[in-house]
């Protein structure tokens, strides 16, 4: 014995060493394989291997793979090989130089090779000049069209080549190296991995180092680098990358590769790829290692450049898609670098000669979250370093630390450059969340913050198990196999589709994480793909298709071309020449689809052409009238010689201006600057009554104001303020306009200590010629404002100039700065407009702000306020600053409303149209546009330069903006609304769409907030729905009426009444036109229009005016117009050519296929013609439909070529028959078969029947002179006559066969041969015999299928008499005689055996008392043999048990029998778990004990740790040795002092007990399989499928998905297997009482071990009887009350738990009674299930009446209640019930099953289902606690307030089942908040199971935080402690205490009511993520909450999202 144990450690040993071999890095390896490896390379030997039927050379050592690369090298270049071993090529302690396989491009390989999973070990290959032919290393050379896979190498790479001495110095492709190949030319390398260590030496320019491969110019996919690559090179090392070095060409693919190890290189280095050139891709791929270098540095790819050309002329670029990141950037120790990105160093082009015709690479789905080693790169950008041409969209980067500095690219080419989607950089909570992964695309999923990853994204691909791989590797050769030069052929112009489908299919299985999800895409693509028809098939519809188009467009374009008198000849041209582009690309267009997409495209540009030129006519009248504007503006303003030329100059710059502008809008920008260039002439000319400057006047103070009518008072007035004047003191009214003189002006609030803090109206007076040239921080007319609501500056126009620089911090045309009192105490400016020019240069204050309004904002209104001034901040250097149209830096709750910005505002860093920056909270800005133009270096929105993430809360709504951002210049973060929005939220907001801002994006950085904006084409800008839009947010804007704004909507205080007016009637007369009607209807149009003028002109408001407007329009427009007649005929057309077309064809004159052809052509028909949009197309389809339909075949016409077919045949039969003879019998046969199955209007039509007729009289003839004579015949007729009456064969025939047998044995043997069927016969005797076993069969199984008893007798002997009356071949037949002899010997051994059985069982209960009657039993067994005593149930496995069992624990049965009940103590409290999982196995447990101690655990359930086959055994119920615990999980003497330690700590040890089956390798089953009857008895086996096709007809299947049917075959036995669970499960068989005993002496077994609880698994199942259910069978509660009895004899400190799984109602009978007891407990299966669907429908009726089933069950009724267990959930609900309460149960378990897995919407859960079958619509549930309850969902979604709510829910569900009859046993993990364990689908083993979703280890480190304050752990812990403490303490939780549950008056609050003597306790939860209101009626008097101390009175209970009470009253 101890030799073999020896043995066993030491094979153990070298397994685990042959373990780490293989998975220790290089390096490590060498330590580790000190001692001689077997089998190692000498480095000059070869050896030959062995090939398989294939001619695969089988490789199995070093020497062998030495002869292979040798072969190869010498020429044999496509020969096959594959690995079959480990291979070392060397020991470690010596360098074995590698000869590489394909050693040079002449020799390069060109065969498949299979490592099969293998690993190559001590691999030394290496490159250098003194071998200069070969220049590329790895296991394997040069790879040309060669397939390498699936083989690990270690070792070392040196490449060490120094190339630049050779002549090959400038050569790209000159050397390279990679672990597995040096040069893949073409081919493909998939599922490798390296890990050997590649070093650098020798100066080389293109080094082309990779971990994989050296170049790839073919495919390289699923491969891992897990090797280092490094250099210490200072020469230039170009193409050092994690995969491959370069990468080039445009069938150069690398997809889903993984690199994790450190790549250094000194130029273009890249985690996967060094560089990507001339058209190469990556996709699916990620990076997680450091990368450094010194110049051109990238995350996935150094440098990406080179388009390349296909033959055709196809350009194909270089793309980087779905990657991403998560490495480390640095550069070299010594170095500093350049040019470093987070996904590519630099993309695009690297010669200027490039710069005019660039390549353009394209990055998109990307993500970087590198970590910057190296701050001192020159250029470092979060994805792209240098950005010089390509494309790039959805590309994101973490926003890195402010140190940093770092944007999205540090260089960009405007130029040569696109943003195709959006770029943006992100905090972490928002690189991590779902709403990244929607940005990123369906390649991306989410990632759990337990991945290593740390909840970032990851690829779909890393979630795929080996199985899929391997099968997604397969359809993505299927997929590329449509891309052939065959195809091209086939299908010619089509074939591009062929391209466009198979690469969009491609991008989809990207996305694949299920085999389901494969399924569903390639059924799709094989779909897709099979619809493309060849060019030829559908040339003739295209053309067709073509030629329509080129017509309709064609006309399109003349109908343009009738309004084109006022065009240019040049814009005609122009006109038709897009048209005829349009036309030549239609001709090419290759599907109808994409003709018709081009038909609208077409149209469309023309259509803006047309309104183009149109607008462009008008231009020279709309110049026109801006001249003559501007010669007449100031024409009445009298002044000197001087200053009115000054004046003709401006206005004279001012027409020029206007004569070369291109645009109307132009024009008026032209208009505006003209005159605000003389408005500042205006006010620098002194005029009489300017202030001089010096001089002040104290104003008049009447009614609480200073009258302020001059300069000079407004001068003293400001004095007054800037000496310290303030509030209702400093008041003041402008009575006057004002001209300041341009003298500079100290601003009214000059400093922070001496604000302004009164209310200034200027009673809509002007305040001219201000002028600030110098001043301290503040510039404006108001300095510094402070105040609350009863301050204000209104009714004010400003204007002048501020010029100023340096100390000048904040500067405003109204106010500098201004501060009200508190967010409800604001105060605020109102209809204050300035026309202050501003520009503030060299600004050295940080943060220093400049508005038109106001410079900076806090806590303030501004409304109905204008700026027409230009506003201008520069700034000293280095700083930040922001300048606005309205506010240049806006703070804490402010409001901007119902004004506009005109003027342009400029800024180095931050400029906005409205606000500059908006950094603060609670702001708003509503019902306001921009129409000046923009300008920053970074951060210009058109409406906001910056919305920082301070701003929460704030919000901008119902505005627009007209005016250009950064127009012609670049800049970061720039946007046609926002710079940037990092915070806060948007609706309804419009930028203006033109050429100039084609490519600007509406925000151009933005951090995740929901928006609405758009932009919109000027001409949709100025229609009723834009202007109705921007209402929303109320009535302020109206239509420009008189044209001030060019037609965009303008602010009703914009116009005065009158000319409103004016315009509102200029709106109605122009509404429509004439010729848009008839005659008729236009006298109605033209008297609607009339009444409408006349309502306008006594209108008194303007809201009356938009009403009378809307009414007017509204009645015109229910006057038809000729283009509605159009459309009504048209429609007409459409039903009636509808009509025609569903009734042209009768469809019950069509066969079904060609009905379905019918139904399609009518269908397709009637869509088309909706889309018709002519009466002429209408026409076509209709007669282009009926067509169709005509050409298919009716019933009759078929028919008729049926028939046809038909009489060909036969008359082809007939002359297959040919010249007669005694052989044409069967073509005569077949012939006349065929002819007489015709009907006889066919007959008639075969037109050689009489050559039927004559062979058939021929054949007669011949016939007849071959006969016998006429006795023969008859004598053979005769037995035929007695054969032919035998079918069909039955039981009572045995007279006619011994009658028919007995004739055909007296003929002769020519009469025999006269015979026509004797088969017959014999086939007649062989069923008989058959028939006859079968009823001897059927006798004696009837008598197995029961339990032999006395009673058996007379079955027994009826069976054997039909069975001695058998022949001895049907005897043979009988297959069970065996089992009626063992039954037969049964029966008689029970015949001395039951007088012992009935004095057994008239003990009863053991007692003292019952000494004689024990003694006279005893006596009477041993009387019996050994046989007999058998079937006394199992007295000596009894004996010898009781005689076993320690005092310790006899000791315990002692106390238990004092205390029967102590089950059901109140301090009972249960844990289950899996010993390995929890602690790693017993010894562990041991060691945590004190952890369970710690929860005041009494009752621990170890889940099941018997020897098990491994890896199925369906999680240890498939027991392989009951006495025995599993190595894996302890020994015996672990169990044993497990047990003695839990005693110690009052803990009860549970274990699961499987009476129903054993694993298939059990002794009993090997036993059986070796064909020892006994064993097989042991089991139910069957050697035909008879009686198991019995079984199966009434035995439902328990897991109909996962394994269908009852039974297994066992090829050993050539028996079917009872196995009702598992194939490996064999069932045990029960009428064998040898089984009962085994079974009995291993319970006992394990008593004596220490276990106090058996859990009883699968009970209902133990006993099955043929023609039942095989389920709760009587028979099974007689095996339980047999093993109860012996446990309260042997050990009745030992109790039984039962799994049973029923409705509560059907439970009690497996307690059985108090004389006939069975289980003392149950589980609590209905009550979990409630509680986990009321948590989902909120709904909690099902729940309280299923525990009122409960209450009602006799009170030996007691269970274990749980939430979560290692089972799943089945959703076994009480149908009945559901249908009461109208609830449907099919859509009910839908709905659960769904929400429970998370895809139901709103769903806060995460699970999966279990054992779903499709047919019957059932699933089952799993998932943990914790993410069942929306932690997990809340974790990963970073929502601290979902979290917060998940563990309210885990608390409230816990407390619900704590208050439940029974006691509470929890799921280990669940006292922490543990969640699913996703890890399962990476074990093959596991991965079908999704119950291993929470069955997974437990996190220690978790339980830890347990203590920690603020963390999940500790808030469930603790939460679970106090209910535990509680239900230790109160009375009311005692095992007498009584229970009921109690009417709430509300559905989702659940109540239990139980009551001790006079104390009463209330248990209520709240199932609602609502507050809820609970009614407890008739329960009167004060109550205590006993968590939160609160005194309740119970007839209203207000119940908190998910709270939970529990009510005492004492």
């Amino acid at each position: 014995m101890k030799k073999k144990s020896y043995g066993k450690k030491l094979l153990a040993w070298v397994l685990a060493l042959a373990v780490s071999m293989t998975l220790v890095p290089v390096m490590g390896q060498r330590e580790v394989q000190a001692a001689k490896i077997m089998n190692a390379w000498d480095g000059e030997t070869t050896e030959v291997p062995k090939t398989d039927e294939n001619g695969t050379y089988q490789i199995s050592n070093g020497a062998e793979l030495a002869w292979f690369a040798k072969k190869v090298n010498d020429g044999a270049s496509s020969i096959n090989g594959e690995l079959t071993d480990k291979i070392y090529l060397g020991d470690g302690t010596s360098q074995n130089k590698w000869l590489m396989i394909g050693d040079t491009a002449e020799h390069a390989y060109k065969g498949t090779f299979n490592g099969n999973g293998y690993t190559v070990y001590f691999l030394d290959a290496e490159i250098s000049e003194e071998n200069p032919d070969v220049r590329y290393a790895g296991l394997f050379g040069v790879v040309d069209g060669g397939t390498i896979s699936n083989v690990k190498v270690s070792g070392e790479v040196h490449n060490n080549y120094a190339a630049y001495k050779t002549e090959g110095k400038y050569e790209k492709l000159y050397i390279g190296s990679g672990g597995i190949a040096g040069y893949l030319k073409s081919g493909t390398i998939s599922g490798c991995t390296n890990y050997t260590e590649t070093t650098m030496a020798g100066e080389a320019l293109r080094r082309n180092a990779g971990g994989i491969v050296g170049i790839c110019s073919g495919t390289v996919r699923r491969c891992v680098n897990n090797g280092t690559l490094s250099t210490k090179v200072r020469f230039a090392q170009h193409n050092i990358g994690g995969i491959a070095g370069m990468e080039v060409g445009p069938n150069a693919v690398i997809r889903y590769c993984e690199n994790k190890e450190a790549v250094q290189g000194y130029y273009s280095v890249g985690g996967i790829a060094g560089g990507v050139y001339q058209g190469a891709t990556v996709q699916n791929c990620y990076n997680k290692a450091k990368i450094s270098g010194v110049d051109t540095i990238g995350g996935i790819a150094g440098g990406v450049n080179e388009s390349s050309v296909y033959a055709d002329g196809t350009v194909k670029e270089c793309l980087i898609q779905n990657v991403y990141n998560q490495g480390e950037l640095g550069g070299l120790v010594s170095y500093t670098g350049t040019i470093v990105g987070g996904i590519v160093g630099k993309l695009g082009y690297a010669d200027t000669k490039e710069e005019e015709n660039p390549a353009q690479p394209v990055i998109k789905n990307a993500y970087n979250i590198a970590v910057y080693t190296n701050k001192t790169f020159e250029y470092r950008g979060a994805i792209i370093g240098i950005f010089k041409s390509g494309k790039i969209g959805r590309v994101y980067a973490l926003r890195a630390d402010s140190s940093y500095n770092l944007d999205l690219y540090s260089f960009k080419e405007d130029k040569t450059t696109e943003i195709i989607d959006e770029t943006g950089l992100y905090i972490e909570k928002t690189m991590k969340s779902q709403k990244m992964i929607t940005k990123l695309g369906s390649a991306f999923i989410k990632a759990s913050i337990f991945d290593a990853g740390g909840g970032y994204p990851k690829l779909a691909f890393e979630e795929q198990t080996t199985d899929l791989k391997s099968k997604i590797d397969s359809a993505i050769e299927e997929l590329q196999g449509w891309q052939s030069e065959e195809n091209k052929k086939k299908y010619g112009t089509t074939y591009i589709l062929i391209e466009q489908t198979v690469e969009n299919y491609l991008e989809k299985i990207d996305s694949v994480v299920t085999q389901d999800d494969l399924d569903s895409v390639m059924k799709e693509a094989r779909e897709a793909l099979q619809k493309i028809k060849p060019g030829s098939e559908v040339d003739s519809k295209l053309l067709e298709a073509r030629n329509n188009a080129i017509l309709e467009l064609a006309q399109y374009q003349e109908e343009l071309l009738q309004g084109s008198e006022k065009w240019s000849e040049e814009q005609i041209a122009e006109l038709k020449q897009t048209e005829e582009q349009f036309e030549d690309e239609i001709e090419n267009a290759l599907t109808i689809a994409d003709v018709e997409a081009l038909l609208k495209t077409a149209k469309d540009r023309l259509n803006e052409l047309s309104i183009e030129y149109t607008e462009s006519a008008k231009l020279g009248e709309i110049k026109a009238s801006a001249i003559e504007e501007l010669k007449n503006y100031a024409s009445d303003v009298t002044v000197d010689e001087t200053w009115k030329n000054k004046i003709e100059t401006a206005k004279a710059d001012g027409e020029k201006q206007i004569q070369s502008a291109k645009t109307s809008k132009e024009v008026a920008s032209a208009l505006a600057d003209a005159k605000k260039q003389i408005d500042e002439i205006l006010n620098t000319i002194p005029q009489e009554g300017a202030w001089d400057g010096t001089s002040t006047k104290e104003p008049k103070f009447a009614e609480g104001y200073y009258q302020i009518s001059n300069g000079a008072e407004l001068a003293w007035f400001a004095q007054l303020v800037n000496s310290g004047v303030t509030g209702a003191k400093a008041n003041a009214k402008l009575c006057d306009d004002i001209n300041l003189g341009n003298h500079n002006w100290t601003p009214i609030g000059s400093s922070s200590k001496i604000p302004y803090t009164g209310s200034f109206d200027g009673q809509d007076h002007v305040v001219r010629g201000l002028r600030i040239e110098s001043g301290d921080t503040y510039a404006g007319l108001f300095g510094i404002v402070y105040g609350d609501e009863k301050q204000s500056i209104e009714n004010l126009t400003v204007k002048g100039s501020i010029e100023c620089s340096e100390k000048i911090a904040y500067a405003g045309g109204i106010v500098a700065y201004m501060h009200g009192k508190n967010e409800s105490q604001r105060n605020y400016i109102r209809n204050c407009h300035s026309e202050v020019q501003i520009q503030v240069k060299n600004a050295k204050r940080h943060r220093s702000a400049v508005g038109g309004i106001v410079g900076y904002a806090d806590k303030m209104w501004v409304n109905q306020c204008s700026n027409k001034g230009n506003v201008s901040l520069e700034s000293a250097g280095g700083i930040q600053f922001y300048a606005g149209g309205i506010i240049g830096d806006m703070a804490n709750s402010v409001s901007v409303r119902q004004s506009v910005n005109r003027g342009g505002v400029e800024a180095e860093f931050c400029a906005g149209g409205l606000v500059g920056r908006m950094s603060g909270s609670n702001g708003a800005v509503t019902s306001n546009y921009n129409t000046g133009d923009v300008l920053a270096n970074s951060y210009a929105g058109g409406l906001i330069g910056v919305m920082t993430g301070a701003s929460g809360g704030s919000q901008i709504s119902c505005c627009y903006n007209i005016g250009d951002v950064n127009l012609n210049i670049s800049g970061k973060c720039i946007g046609a609304l926002f710079g940037a929005m990092l915070d806060g939220t948007y609706t309804n907001l419009t930028a203006l769409k033109n050429p100039a801002n084609a490519s600007l994006p509406l925000v151009g950085l933005l951090n995740g907030s929901a928006s609405t904006g758009e932009y919109l084409e000027a001409d949709k800008m100025k229609t009723e729905s834009f202007l109705n839009a921007l209402l929303a947010s109320g009535n302020h804007f109206i239509k420009d009426y008189m044209n001030t704004q060019d037609g965009f909507p303008i602010l009703k205080w914009e116009l005065n009444l009158e000319e409103f007016r004016a315009g509102a009637v200029k709106d109605l007369q122009t509404f429509v036109k004439a010729e848009e009607y008839t005659e008729e209807n236009w006298v109605q149009v033209s008297a609607l229009i009339a009444e409408g003028v006349e309502k306008l002109q006594s209108a008194k408001n303007m809201d009356e005016m938009n009403e009378i407007l809307t009414d007017s329009k509204q009645k015109i427009y229910e006057i038809e117009t000729l283009k509605e007649a159009e459309q009504k005929q048209l429609e007409s057309a459409i039903a009636s050519a509808i009509e025609e077309l569903q009734n042209y064809a009768d469809e019950t004159a069509y066969r079904e296929a060609e009905k379905i052809q019918l139904e399609t052509y009518v269908s397709d028909g009637v869509k088309y013609l909706h889309q018709a949009d002519s009466v002429e197309k209408v026409n076509q389809i209709l007669a282009d439909v009926k067509s169709r339909i005509d050409r298919l075949e009716t019933d009759e016409q078929k028919t008729q070529k049926e028939n046809q077919e038909k009489i060909s045949a036969v008359e082809a039969y007939i002359n297959q028959i040919g010249t007669v003879n005694l052989e044409s019998k069967t073509y005569i046969n077949v012939a006349r078969s065929a002819y007489d199955e015709l009907s006889e209007e066919l007959k008639a039509k075969v037109s050689n029947y009489d050559v039927l007729e004559s062979a058939e009289k021929e054949y007669a003839r011949l016939l007849e002179e071959s006969e016998a004579d006429e006795a023969d015949k008859k004598a053979a007729s005769a037995v035929d006559e007695l054969i032919n009456k035998l079918e069909p064969v039955t039981i009572d025939k045995k007279d006619a066969i011994l009658q028919a047998r007995k004739a055909y044995d007296t003929l002769t043997k020519k009469q025999q041969s006269l015979v026509a069927h004797p088969e017959y016969l014999n086939r007649a005797e062989q069923t008989y015999d058959k028939l006859k076993a079968q009823e001897v069969s059927a006798e004696i199984s009837a008598i197995l299928t029961g339990t032999i008893t006395l009673n058996s007798k007379d079955a027994i002997y009826k069976a054997q008499q039909l069975y001695d009356a058998l022949t001895d071949n049907q005897k043979k037949l009988v297959t069970n005689y065996k089992q009626l002899q063992n039954a037969k010997a049964m029966y008689q051994n029970l015949i001395l055996a039951s007088p012992v059985i009935e004095l057994i069982k008239n003990i009863g209960e053991v007692t003292l008392e019952k000494g004689g009657a024990i003694t006279r039993a005893i006596e009477a067994y041993n009387a019996l043999t050994a046989e007999q005593q058998e079937l006394v149930s199992n007295y000596s496995v009894l004996e010898e048990a009781y005689q076993n069992r320690p005092a310790e624990l006899r000791r315990l049965d002692n106390k238990r029998e004092k205390e029967p009940n102590w089950y059901r103590n109140r301090n009972m409290l249960g844990i289950t778990m899996y010993p390995k999982l929890f602690a790693g196995g017993l010894n562990g447990v041991i060691e945590h004990l004190d952890y369970l101690s710690e929860q005041k655990i009494t009752y621990l359930h170890l889940m099941p740790l018997l020897k098990m086959p491994h890896p199925y055994n369906d999680g240890g119920y498939a027991v392989e040795d009951f006495k025995q615990v599993d190595p894996e999980i302890g020994t015996n003497e672990e169990l044993e002092k497990l047990t003695k330690e839990l005693r110690k700590r009052g803990i009860s040890l549970c274990l699961d007990v499987v009476m129903n089956h054993t694993a298939d390798t059990h002794e009993w089953a090997m036993r059986a399989k070796r064909g020892e009857q006994e064993y097989m008895d042991r089991y139910q086996c069957y050697e035909t499928r008879e009686i198991p096709d019995q079984f199966e007809k009434t035995m439902p299947q328990v897991f109909p998905e996962t394994a269908p049917g009852n039974f297994t075959w066992c090829e050993e036995m050539h028996r079917h297997v009872l196995t009702t669970f598992y194939p490996y499960q064999w069932d045990l068989n029960y009428h064998n009482p040898k089984v009962f005993n085994e079974m009995i002496g291993n319970i006992l077994y394990l008593a004596n071990m220490g276990v106090e609880v058996f859990r009883i698994d699968a009970v209902p199942y133990i006993w099955k009887e043929l023609g039942t259910n095989c389920r709760n069978l009587p028979q099974v509660h007689s095996i339980v009350r047999m093993l109860r009895m012996i446990l309260e004899m042997v050990c009745p400190g030992v109790i039984l738990k039962g799994e049973v799984v029923m409705e509560p109602k059907e439970l009690p009978v497996y307690f059985g009674t108090e004389q006939e007891p069975e289980c003392h407990m149950l589980y609590g299966v209905s009550s979990m299930v409630n509680l986990w669907a009321a948590l989902a429908t909120r709904d909690t009726r099902m729940l309280k009446h299923q525990m009122d089933v409960i209450h009602s069950l006799p009170k030996n009724c007691y269970f274990v209640n749980y939430l979560r267990c290692h089972d799943d959930i089945g959703w076994g609900l009480d149908e009945e019930q559901e249908k009461k309460l109208e609830i449907d149960p099919i859509q009910h378990k839908e709905y659960l099953y769904h929400f429970f897995e998370g895809t139901y919407p709103y769903s806060f859960a995460r699970g999966e289902l279990y054992n779903y079958d499709p047919v019957t619509k059932d699933a089952r549930s799993c998932g943990t606690t914790a993410s069942l309850c929306g932690i997990e969902k809340g974790g990963f979604e970073g929502d601290l307030e979902q979290v917060k709510q998940g563990i309210q829910r885990v608390l409230m569900m816990h407390a619900a089942c704590m208050s439940m009859e029974g006691f509470v046993m929890l799921s280990s993990g669940d006292e922490i908040g543990q969640v699913n364990d996703y890890n399962y689908k990476k074990n093959p083993d596991t991965a079908a199971d999704s119950r291993y979703l929470h069955r997974s280890p437990f996190q220690w480190e978790n339980a830890e935080k347990r203590k920690k304050p603020g963390t999940v752990q500790y808030a469930i812990w603790n939460g679970l402690k106090q209910m535990e403490e509680f239900r230790r303490e109160e009375n009311c939780f005692g095992e007498t205490a009584g229970i009921s549950t109690w009417d709430t008056g509300n559905s989702s609050v659940f109540a239990i009511r139980r009551t001790e003597g006079r104390e009463e306790l209330i248990c209520l939860a709240n199932f609602s993520e609502y507050g809820q209101n609970a009614w407890l009626n008739c329960l009167e008097g004060e109550y205590e909450d006993l968590f939160t101390g609160e005194k309740l009175e119970m007839n209203s209970v207000w119940m908190n999202p998910y709270q939970y009470r529990w009510c005492v009253k004492k």
